[in-house]
């Protein structure tokens, strides 16, 4: 798909039916830079389908920083 818009927009549709818990760093990095694409709100719905990947890549830790780092930027608006 050519606009990063609506490549977020299916990625967002498929993110229920993808196994995000068997991603590469690659690919979670990929998918990451997608979703970051989505408005805000859309995002902050779909991530908690994204914390086996957060613990699988990083660690329990890193899914804390995330949620850490979400309440710091949110913060900010």
């Amino acid at each position: 798909m050519e606009s990063d818009f609506y490549r977020a927009q299916a990625l967002y549709a498929l993110l229920p039916y993808l196994k995000t818990s068997i991603l590469n760093y690659d690919k979670w990095c990929n998918i990451l830079s997608t979703l970051s694409h989505l408005e805000r709100s859309k995002l902050l719905e779909r991530l908690p389908m994204l914390t086996k990947t957060i613990i699988n890549l990083g660690s329990k830790e890193a899914l804390v920083e995330t949620a850490y780092t979400i309440r710091d930027i949110s913060r900010q608006w």
